[in-house]
């Protein structure tokens, strides 16, 4: 006897996916024959699924084995494998510290991603008013590499950091900076005698102004607040004063001074008898260009009731004999 086999076909398994970013699905489109029943997908993650077009979103980035079945209404099979990669969406991160109004800002690339990848970086530091430095796009970075941004004035800002991988792959996060403000130095200036001294005063303005240095010009400084100096001998001197802040940030004033030096007070008297007026005449020299404004006379005489004169050659009657 005899009958007729027929041998049938298994239905060709065969699908197409394309590697996608973490955060959107994969889609897993299967060659379709009108032989094949059905479509059985097993993605690699424990995930399965059925039909002829399926989707699917993996849990994070990898490399992934994805299986595809086919059957045949006859009962014949087929399956296929091909490897799907998931690239990671960067995560953008930065190294950086506040800092004063006049200083720029040092921002260390720190953004890492599973695969080998090529990162592009876009900053937007959230600061219009610095112009054409305020956004920096495409650079190519590394881990450690370091980008600088000096804020147009002092406040809080957001830096925005968006970083896009060679894949596609995009993540953008932003990073709230402060930026100090800076106390305005000031100096106010008074008696400006060497002999006596010069009087310097702390002018400065802006809030939490709590450190202070001098530096005289002459070799000598000082951390006070206000404080008179005595400067080693004429001459022209330039004077610089610091004021720091509470954040650390500082301004500086300087003011050039040349200290006038004082009379070089001395007189003539000779001895005389009790009751005689005695004269006593001012031999004060001055500098060259310098005149002497006021005299002040103490003859060493309390007891007398005119003890004292404004004249320039003081006169004095000494009621008693001795020595004043």
């Amino acid at each position: 006897t005899s009958q007729t086999l027929n041998v049938m076909n298994n239905p060709k398994a065969k699908f197409s996916a394309a590697s996608h970013c973490e955060d959107s699905s994969v889609t897993f489109t299967a060659a379709t024959d009108v032989n094949i029943g059905s479509y059985s997908w097993v993605f690699g993650d424990g995930a399965k699924a059925t039909g002829s077009s399926v989707s699917h979103k993996y849990p994070g980035a990898g490399i992934y084995n994805v299986m595809l079945k086919t059957s045949a209404l006859s009962g014949c099979f087929d399956s296929t494998s091909q490897s799907v990669s998931v690239y990671d969406i960067p995560k953008p991160d930065i190294l950086f510290k506040s800092t004063c109004a006049d200083s720029q800002v040092v921002f260390i690339q720190n953004t890492k991603v599973s695969f080998f990848d090529h990162l592009y970086y876009t900053w937007d530091f959230g600061d219009p008013s610095s112009g054409s430095t305020n956004i920096v796009k495409d650079t190519d970075e590394l881990i450690g590499d370091t980008i600088y941004h000096k804020f147009s004035a002092s406040g809080n800002f957001n830096v925005k950091l968006t970083v896009k991988s060679s894949y596609g792959c995009t993540g953008s996060k932003s990073f709230p900076i402060t930026i100090y403000g800076l106390p305005t130095a000031g100096i106010k200036v008074t008696n400006n005698c060497r002999t006596a001294g010069v009087q310097f005063d702390d002018n400065s303005t802006g809030t939490g102004v709590i450190g202070y240095f001098w530096d005289f010009g002459d070799g000598k400084t000082s951390i006070l607040k206000n404080v008179k100096h005595v400067f080693p001998a004429d001459g022209k001197y330039l004077v610089k004063h610091f004021a720091i802040n509470s954040n650390g940030c500082s301004d500086s004033d300087t003011v050039s001074v040349t200290p006038f030096a004082g009379p070089k007070v001395a007189f003539q008297v000779v001895d005389d008898c009790q009751g005689n007026s005695v004269t006593f005449h001012d031999k004060t020299t001055v500098p060259s260009g310098n005149t002497i404004s006021s005299w002040v006379w103490d003859f060493g005489d309390p007891s007398s009731g005119s003890n004292s004169s404004t004249a320039q050659d003081g006169v004095h009657t000494f009621a008693k004999p001795g020595k004043y």
